[in-house]
């Protein structure tokens, strides 16, 4: 399957905004395309019935936008709402208040929700929701009880699209706002991670060609406290290698953990925390490569280094509040690592501006952070889609790669070794690699296009790469032996 290193690009498209449409008063819907660089911002009319946010897509694998959600509902790139697409989460407290009964609505629900590609199904795409069910206690509306997918066919109804199940509950329980996903070692499958409230448990599941599988419980060394009468704003992401997981709210900062991508199993605990200070939300992101976590309180953006001996001893002060207005406040919110390599932060009111950090990858204030540098044609709401890396695959020489290596690839898989150094990199990159086979070395950016290749040669070999002009971002090194990747890995040019 050589399309997996060329054509992941499901996250090309990011839809935004705020209905109903109406350019004059800043509202309607914003599409940022990562298919350029830099990226191209414009008006995006959202779907005209009712008021219709966008809070998150999907494109397909070339990056062609095929479905957005309000997480009321779900529309096609026609701005139409596909077949049985009304409805989602319903019932629930927050669907009854946020999406009425309107065929469209205009939801707010959870914060996290995302869509993935159904594995070995081109068409087809699941949308992984998290539902605030009525509320028992006071307040307690602010914390999902249901984890829950509805699955769309976008090839159904003469192409328009149908859900062909809906709100279907993976589990129920008393949980957390921060959904996360991470691409199975098999280089095929998906796990999909929930936290449990005020616990050290975790609830997974499975997207496989058969469908969505578990839940199953995992322990996150840490506990994740809290009480039911606050309101947790919320984050949680995998690195680009999928070997890390972290997680953070305004009450427990940020935790960090290993992940088995193979077993779902996490270790290796990590806690890092914040000054004492006003801390009302709460967005997290993690840089290319994996070194820098940034985390931000509201008014205030933090970077730690994760790859120093002392983490915690690391902590920068990258931007506080200045306080610009767009009638409202910028302040800080979400955040979401992009296509482009840049990390982009939205706000905690509706307007039309984003902060940006630069070069992740940089130390410090070298990472260039820029508030409401980003200016967009329509306001936006809360948060930008949320996304994993959809350019991960099969973890190598791990018990569980296999399944695309030989299954998949249908190809023999020689001893092979490839190291890639320095990295970070900044004007060369030195290659190393041993294969029994006469293969082929590549090099691919983080949209998955291929930018320098070279005939492998059979046994110990070293290449050296000029990576000078290239742009600063996240690169994948490959070696393959006919149609069969025989080993990965990735370098970040700064």
């Amino acid at each position: 399957m050589p399309t997996l290193l060329l054509a992941q690009l499901y996250d090309y498209q990011w839809v935004v905004g705020i209905g109903p449409n109406n350019p004059a008063d800043i509202e309607g819907g914003t599409l940022l395309d990562f298919h350029t660089d830099p990226v191209s911002i414009s008006y995006r009319p959202l779907a005209s019935s009712g008021r219709t946010d966008a809070f998150t897509n999907i494109c397909n694998a070339e990056g062609v936008l095929q479905l957005y959600s309000n997480n009321c509902s779900i529309i096609n790139e026609q701005d139409i709402r596909i077949q049985s697409g009304n409805g989602l989460n319903a019932p629930g407290y927050d669907y009854q208040f946020h999406c009425g009964s309107g065929p469209n609505g205009g939801g707010y629900n959870t914060r996290s929700s995302f869509f993935l590609p159904m594995p070995g199904a081109p068409d087809k795409y699941v949308l992984f929701q998290l539902r605030y069910d009525f509320p028992t206690t006071p307040y307690s509306f602010y914390h999902v009880e249901s984890l829950l997918y509805s699955m769309v066919d976008a090839d159904a109804a003469n192409g328009q699209g149908a859900i062909i199940q809906k709100n279907v509950l993976i589990a129920k329980d008393t949980l957390c706002d921060m959904l996360a996903a991470v691409r199975h070692g098999n280089g095929r499958d998906w796990w999909v991670v929930c936290p449990q409230f005020n616990s050290d448990q975790s609830f997974l599941c499975l997207l496989t060609p058969s469908g969505v599988q578990g839940p199953y419980l995992r322990t996150t060394p840490l506990e994740w406290p809290g009480e039911l009468n606050g309101f947790w704003w919320e984050q949680a992401v995998f690195s680009c290698d999928g070997q890390r997981y972290a997680r953070a709210n305004s009450r427990n900062d940020l935790q960090v953990f290993d992940f088995d991508r193979c077993s779902g199993e996490f270790s290796k605990p990590v806690e890092l925390s914040l000054p004492v200070e006003a801390k009302y939300t709460c967005g997290l992101a993690l840089s290319a490569s994996g070194r820098f976590a940034y985390i931000s309180t509201g008014v205030k953006i933090y970077q730690f280094d994760l790859a120093a001996s002392n983490p915690q001893a690391s902590r920068v002060l990258l931007a506080e509040y200045d306080p610009f207005t767009d009638s409202l406040a910028t302040s800080f919110n979400a955040m979401q690592l992009a296509p482009d390599g840049k990390i982009y932060i939205t706000n905690t009111n509706g307007i039309y501006r984003l902060t940006v950090i630069n070069n992740p990858d940089a130390p410090g204030l070298a990472c260039n952070l820029v508030q409401h540098g980003v200016e967009l044609p329509s306001k936006i709401g809360l948060w930008v889609p949320n996304f994993p890396n959809f350019r991960l695959y099969d973890q190598q020489g791990s018990l569980c790669d296999t399944l695309v290596s030989v299954a998949v690839h249908n190809a023999p898989k020689p001893v092979s070794i490839l190291s890639v150094a320095p990295n970070p990199a900044q004007d060369f990159v030195q290659i190393g690699y041993l294969s029994e086979q006469v293969g082929q070395l590549q090099i691919f950016d983080a949209a998955g296009r291929r930018v320098w290749s070279q005939v492998a040669a059979q046994g110990s070999q070293a290449e050296q790469v000029d990576v000078s002009g290239w742009s600063a971002g996240f690169y994948q090194v490959v070696l393959r032996v006919g149609r069969a990747v025989v080993r990965q890995r990735f370098v970040v040019i700064r």
